[in-house]
Parts: C-alpha cells; sequence; structure tokens
C-alpha cells in the first residue's frame, strides 16, 4: 500500500511548479506624443522621450504610442499550496531480486497471482477512493519581457508533500496510507498581456517536469491559465491595487503509463524486531511445516533468525512498476489581486478552487531593468 503511495507522490511533482504571473503589464494610461491643446487647433509634437531600458525590443515604439511599460526584468518569490484528486486507469507491480543469488519478497509468488490482486481488488478500491495529493513550497521565478506584450521566464519550485491513498471502506476493515515527501521541479513558460486604461487581460502558458532517481522517464505538466481584471490606481499613481478572475488547467502531457523503479526498503521498515510474535507463530506450526522452514534455512530456526531473514529479503527486493493516472479535475477557478507598492515592488495573492483540485498562492515580486 506504501509503495503504491509513494510512486503517486513522485507522479504529481511537476503538477506543483506552477507559474507566477506577474501583474505587471504594458498598460495604454497616456496619451501619445502628439496631443491636442485646448484652444488651438494646431497637433504640437511634445519633445520626444527616449525608453530607458535595453529591453524590451520595440519599447519605444510602444512608449511613444502612449503606453505604460513595466520595468522589464523580474524575479518573484512565492509561497504555493494546492490539493489534487486523482484517479489510476492502470496499475502494474512487480517484485524481483537486487541480487538474484539472495532470497527476495515474491520469489515464491507467481507473477499471475500478483497480477491478479493488482487489477482485481487494490485497482477497484483505488478508483472507489479519491487519491489526493497536497503539496506546499516556494516557487522561484525568473522572468523578462522581450516584447512588450510578451514576457517569457522560468521557475523551480521547492516542495513538500503528502499524498494519502484509501483503499477499501474504512468502516468494513479498509485501510490507508499516507507519505510524506520533499521534491524540486522546475519549467518554463510565456504569458501575453495586454492592458488599456486600467483593464488587462492574459494569457499563459507554462511547462514543468519532475527528474528523479525513482522513475525512468520525466513527467510532464502543461499549464494553461488566462485572467482578466481591472487595476485601480491610488496615492495619485504611485502605486495600484489590481482584482481579477480567470481559469486554469492542469494536466499530464504524457497519457502512456509511466515506468519506474524502487527498493522495498525505502517504503518499508526493515529493522523492525518481531522476533518474539515469530517465535510464538513458529511454535504454533505443524511438524511437517516447521520441517520445510528448517530445510530453507538450513537449521532449527529461532525468532531472531527468522526476522533477520524476513529483514534480509526486504532489502534484497526491488519493486518495478508502471501506472497511468488521470487527474479527476483539470480546471479550476481563479481570482486574486496584487498590489503594486512602487514600480519595484508588488505582492500578489492568488485562489483557485473547483471539486476535487485546489490552489493557494500568494508572493512577491521584484522588478528591475538594465538601461542603454
Amino acid at each position: 500500500m506504501k509503495i503504491i503511495t509513494y510512486i503517486l507522490f513522485i507522479l504529481l511533482l511537476p503538477l506543483f511548479s506552477i507559474q507566477v504571473y506577474s501583474q505587471q503589464i504594458t498598460d495604454k494610461t497616456h496619451q501619445s506624443l502628439q496631443k491636442n491643446i485646448k484652444g488651438d487647433t494646431t497637433l504640437i509634437l511634445r519633445e520626444k522621450e527616449e525608453y530607458p531600458y535595453r529591453l524590451p525590443f520595440l519599447g519605444q515604439n510602444v512608449y511613444d504610442k502612449g503606453y505604460s511599460l513595466p520595468l522589464p526584468i523580474g524575479f518573484s518569490v512565492s509561497y504555493v499550496n494546492t490539493s489534487m484528486g486523482m484517479g489510476i486507469t492502470d496499475l502494474g507491480v512487480n517484485l524481483n531480486p537486487v541480487d538474484p543469488s539472495l532470497p527476495y519478497f515474491g520469489q515464491n509468488i507467481p507473477q499471475e497471482k500478483v497480477d491478479e490482486l493488482v487489477d482485481g481488488p487494490i485497482l477497484e478500491s483505488l478508483n472507489d477512493n479519491v487519491t489526493y495529493a497536497t503539496a506546499s513550497g516556494f516557487n522561484y521565478r525568473l522572468d523578462t519581457y522581450i516584447l512588450p506584450f510578451l514576457n517569457v521566464y522560468g521557475m523551480v519550485s521547492q516542495v513538500k508533500g503528502t499524498t494519502s491513498i484509501g483503499l477499501g471502506n474504512s468502516e468494513n476493515g479498509g485501510f490507508g496510507s499516507t507519505v510524506d515527501f520533499d521534491a524540486l521541479a522546475y519549467g518554463g513558460g510565456f504569458t501575453l498581456a495586454y492592458g488599456y486604461q486600467g483593464w488587462f487581460g492574459s494569457v499563459d502558458i507554462n511547462y514543468a517536469l519532475s527528474d528523479t532517481d525513482l522513475l525512468e522517464e520525466q513527467i510532464a505538466v502543461s499549464t494553461y491559465s488566462m485572467r482578466v481584471g481591472k487595476k485601480f490606481n491610488i496615492n495619485r499613481g504611485k502605486q495600484s491595487i489590481a482584482v481579477y478572475i480567470g481559469a486554469m488547467n492542469r494536466n499530464f502531457t504524457n497519457s502512456n503509463a509511466t515506468p519506474g523503479k524502487i527498493l522495498l526498503s525505502e517504503v518499508i521498515q526493515n529493522d523492525i524486531d518481531l522476533s518474539e510474535p515469530i517465535t510464538s507463530i513458529y511454535n504454533g506450526l505443524d511438524d511437517k511445516t516447521k520441517l520445510l522452514i528448517k530445510r530453507a534455512l538450513g537449521k532449527e530456526p529461532d525468532g531472531s533468525m527468522i526476522n533477520d531473514h524476513m529483514n534480509g529479503m526486504i532489502d534484497n527486493t526491488s519493486v518495478d512498476y508502471s501506472i497511468k493516472k488521470e487527474l479527476l479535475q483539470t480546471w479550476t477557478v481563479q481570482c486574486g489581486f496584487s498590489i503594486e507598492l512602487s514600480k519595484h515592488f508588488a505582492i500578489r495573492g492568488e485562489y483557485g478552487i473547483e471539486q476535487n483540485n485546489k490552489f493557494l498562492m500568494t508572493g512577491i515580486n521584484y522588478r528591475f531593468g538594465v538601461k542603454k
């Protein structure tokens, strides 16, 4: 049970590398350089102002047309907390020895029996219960405006998470398992954004993946989101508050089953001392069964010997697996705010919710520019 829980969490790691969209966008806020002076029918060309930064490309062009540009480069740190429900559509498990010359768990169990158990009651029970993965951590993002309305970024997330799986109804003898993990996920993306007189809209696309020794393949997740909102200037335009609403879609990019391998000792404690209960059980066996155990061990066993033998089998067992999964709900409705403290600093919060899928984010963004 704990093996399945462990596998599922590793597969979900990329989902926690959520993009942290910058609310500071190119906005049509002031008149162009040519403006009509009241009482005079002559168009007077205002003295041209030079856009001072190297980025974005075409920055001078849109600045001349009356657009207010944010500082082109930003670094943000955000705290993200998310919870997702997932369904398992296919699961395969094989028990194999690390050293073929030594005994291991499952060596006397036909693979057909293992498949029958996994494909039958285990998979059926997994489908009857929602598998929840929750995670929280910090997302670090570096972004830059390449063009006035195009922002590109890279990101990395440091994650602590928990996966919870239930098998069967707890009232009827069912049980569950919970596993805690630390992980690292990374990715990148781009944002298209436009503003006009305080109103703004954006479309964001990013791609994130996890890379771990526990998986033979990287797990990739794509995220699509869109937002519309309104910015309100305060303190004579020195600060602003923006509110918005939108939607976000997160999903796996590969629908194939994911293979991997894990040592049984990584998920099952292999230093348990069960000498006394093992001795009690052994003493209660019939003579024929005792003889079979004695032949397997080469001598008359005691509880300590059997206990050491079991721990050795755990150490010598690897679990090869393949798993196919899908999110129960890929879309969430998002709402949030951004407070621009100055042209350099802004703080932001966002909340998303849908059945079996929740998302919470808050963070701070620092922006700067490299002058010409």
